[in-house]
Order: C-alpha cells, then structure tokens, then sequence
C-alpha cells in the first residue's frame, strides 16, 4: 500500500452479503489513517541518491588572498543580481564586565544557513523568490555575512556544501570540521549535493585542534537524524 492508494481483499463464501461500496470506502479510509513510523522528512518512499559534495568545482581559490579578493572573485562566478545586497541586522549587545574579559576576548558566530538540497527543492517558501534560491545566487552571499563579522569560531547547521565554505574560508585563515547527519533528508533528493549536517570553523592562526568529539542525537522517531560537533582548542 503506498501514501496515495489503498487495496482491500474479501474472502467470499456462497450466500456472504458483499460489502457495499460506501462499506469499502469506510475501510480505506480506516487504513489510510492507520499511522506509521516515518523517518525526518517523511522520504522513507524515496530512494536514497548518494552524491558527492561536488557542485563547487567552478571555484579554484588561492591561498591567502584578501577578505575584498575573495569577494570579487566569488562574484564573478555568481549569478547574482546586480543589486543584490546582504540584509541589515541589528543586534542586541548584553552587558558584561570588561573586567571579566582577560584581553583576549573570543567572538562565534552560530548559524543555520539552509541545506540548498531541502531549501530549493523540498521546503515551501513561498515568499522567496526562485532565483534568490539558487545556490549560484547564495553562496558568495553566505560567505560575505560570515565574514563581515570577523568570527574567531563559527558554528553552522545544514551545511550542505563543505567543500566549498572549507576551500572558500582557508584563504581567510580557518580551518574546519564537518559531520554530516547519518539519515540526512537531503539525500534522498535529486541534485543533492550529499548529506548536510553540522560544520565547525575556527582561526588557525588563534587556535590550535587538540581533540574532537562528535555525537549523535536521535531526534523525531528511531532515526538518527542530527550531529554535533565538539571542538578542544
């Protein structure tokens, strides 16, 4: 039985009253309201399609260029528009003591950047231009509101597309760790781009990697859905 269609079998014997149609109906309608353990995403239908994280080969980065260089050559190989701008954030500062800060303070910065796969091709936004949701139109986009920030850490969820954030953020002097989602939604999408999960970068010229721990959580139902990263510097 799949989600769409139902099929019910009678065995009949001489003189049994058959089931009327509205009898029948009732029944399908019984089964189809019968719930099911679905995985994240219900895609427990779909066949999984195992892609590598290979659709930013167009970039060749070089080393040590600087934060404007990146920029502009990102640029040139995006299809954005030519008014396109990041959006202005406000933030809310929280009081602290100077004092507490031993002069060597340290910034993160924490963000769930959208997996392309279930953004462009799975989830409703319906608000959203199309365009505004292709990947050649995001990623420079993506890469410039970390940036602007100048994080010391950055921690980011539904990351889809390492490959490009790692070669893209080690000319800015980061170094990165990525553990995708054992059960990810995304590959069970076509043009996916492999697994998203959990991504952690820190400035290889302030930090040093000692140890890293990685741990499974088990979210939804039995699944193992999402990841988390721990990094000792």
């Amino acid at each position: 039985m799949s989600e769409n269609t139902a099929t019910v079998d009678f065995n009949y014997s001489p003189g049994m009253e058959l089931p009327t149609y509205v009898d029948t109906c009732q029944m399908i309608a019984r089964l189809k309201k019968r719930p099911s353990i679905v995985r994240m995403g219900s895609f427990t239908s779909t066949v999984k399609i195992d892609n590598e994280d290979s659709q930013d080969k167009d970039l060749k980065f070089e080393n040590h260029v600087t934060y404007q260089q990146l920029l502009e050559y990102c640029r040139t190989h995006d299809n954005q528009w030519p008014n396109s701008q990041l959006i202005k954030r406000t933030f809310t500062s929280i009081p602290y003591d100077p004092d507490s800060v031993d002069g060597n303070p340290v910034r993160v910065l924490q963000w769930n950047v959208l997996s392309q796969a279930l953004g462009q091709n799975n989830d409703r936004f319906d608000s959203c231009p199309l365009e505004a949701l292709e990947w050649k139109h995001r990623r420079c986009h993506m890469l410039e509101e970390i940036l602007r920030h100048n994080p010391d850490i950055i921690c980011l969820q539904e990351v889809d597309h390492f490959d490009f954030l790692s070669r893209a953020l080690a000319t800015q002097s980061y170094s990165g760790l990525f553990v995708p989602k054992p059960d990810s939604p995304c590959v069970y999408i076509n043009d996916n781009n492999g697994p998203d999960g959990c991504a952690i970068f820190y400035k290889n010229d302030k930090f040093d990697l000692l140890e890293k721990h990685d741990k499974v959580l088990q979210v939804w139902t039995r699944a193992q859905q999402s990841g988390v990263i721990t990094v000792d510097t």
